[in-house]
C-alpha cells in the first residue's frame, strides 16, 4: 500500500512492522523518516533504527508513541502493545496472559499465537538445542538442569517456557513410559518465516562461534575459512553445494547409535567485500 502503513495484524514481531511501515510511508514525504518519527516519539534515531533491525524489543510505551505517529487506530495500537509485550515476556504465565490479548484483539485469526510461537522457535538458538538435549542419554526434563547444561544466556524460566513450547509446537512428545524425545530426526525453518526470525538465529549462532573460539578448547571444536575468488555466476552452484554437504553430514549423524553432546554446526558463505565488484 504505497504511501500508507501496512496492517499491523499481518506481522509477527513489532521490528518487522516499523521496518516496513517506514518503507511504506517513505513516498509521503519526509514526515515519516526515521529521523522525524525518533523525533516526534521523543526518542534517539538510533534507538528506533535498533528497534527497526530487532536489535532492540522496545517497550510496550514507546511502541503505543510510534503507532500514534503512524496513524494507527486504538485497537491496532493496543494489539501493536500486546505483541510487544508477548515478544518481551520471559515466563510461561506472562506470555499466555500476553497471547490471551492478542487473541481478543484479534478474534478471526486463530493462527496468531502459532505464528507468533514459530517465529519465537525459529529466531531463538536455544530451542533447537534443548531439542537436542533431549536426544542425549544424559538429558534430565528439570529446567533448572536445561539452563546449567546451556549457559548464563538460559534461564530457568526461558528453559520451561522452551519446554511448554517445544511441545505445544509437537517438536517434543513423550513416548510410551511419558519420556521427552524428539518427534522428527530434522526440523527445517517453515516456509515463508520473516527473515527476521532467521537473521536473529544466524547472529546468536555467530556470536555464540565467536565466544567458542576463547572458551573451548580446540580439541572440542574445529574452525576453518578460506577467502577466494569467485565467479559471480557460481554462487548458487557453491550455495547448493554446501547445502549437499550439510545433509550428508546430517544423513551421518541420524546413523549413530549413541548421542552424548550437543554441538552447533554452521557455515558460513558470504561476499568478503561490502558492496558488488562487478556491476549489476
Amino acid at each position: 500500500m504505497k504511501g500508507r502503513a501496512p496492517s499491523i495484524y499481518e506481522y509477527p514481531d513489532f521490528s518487522s512492522y516499523l521496518r516496513s511501515s517506514l518503507e511504506a510511508l517513505r513516498p509521503a514525504g519526509n514526515k515519516y523518516s526515521l529521523r522525524n518519527v525518533a523525533r516526534r516519539v521523543g526518542r534517539s534515531p538510533s534507538l528506533l533504527a535498533m528497534v527497526a533491525r530487532g536489535d532492540r524489543r522496545p517497550q510496550p510505551e514507546l511502541a503505543a508513541e510510534i503507532c500514534r505517529v503512524l496513524g494507527l487506530t486504538r485497537t491496532e495500537a493496543q494489539f501493536a502493545e500486546a505483541l510487544v509485550e508477548y515478544e518481551r515476556a520471559r515466563t510461561v504465565i506472562a506470555k499466555t496472559r500476553a497471547a490471551d490479548r492478542l487473541r481478543l484483539l484479534k478474534p478471526r485469526h486463530g493462527d496468531l499465537i502459532l505464528e507468533l510461537e514459530t517465529f519465537s522457535l525459529v529466531s531463538s538458538w536455544h530451542h533447537g538445542a534443548i531439542v537436542e538435549l533431549a536426544c542425549t542419554e544424559r538429558f534430565v526434563e528439570d529446567a533448572a538442569w536445561i539452563a546449567a547444561a546451556l549457559g548464563s544466556t538460559v534461564s530457568p524460566a526461558m528453559a520451561e517456557e522452551s519446554l511448554a513450547l517445544l511441545q505445544r509446537l509437537g517438536l517434543l512428545t513423550r513416548d510410551a513410559k511419558g519420556k521427552l524425545h524428539k518427534s522428527a530426526p530434522t526440523i527445517l525453518s517453515p516456509k515463508g518465516m520473516p527473515s527476521t526470525a532467521l537473521r536473529a538465529f544466524h547472529k546468536q549462532i555467530m556470536m555464540r562461534a565467536h565466544q567458542a573460539i576463547d572458551r573451548q578448547p580446540v580439541g572440542e571444536r574445529y574452525f576453518t575459512s578460506v577467502t577466494v575468488a569467485i565467479p559471480a555466476s557460481a554462487v548458487p552452484e557453491i550455495s547448493a553445494k554446501i547445502t549437499a554437504f550439510r545433509d550428508e553430514l546430517m544423513t551421518y549423524l541420524r546413523e549413530q547409535k549413541t548421542t552424548e553432546e550437543v554441538y552447533h554446526v554452521a557455515v558460513q558463505f558470504f561476499r568478503a567485500t561490502p558492496e558488488p565488484l562487478t556491476p549489476k
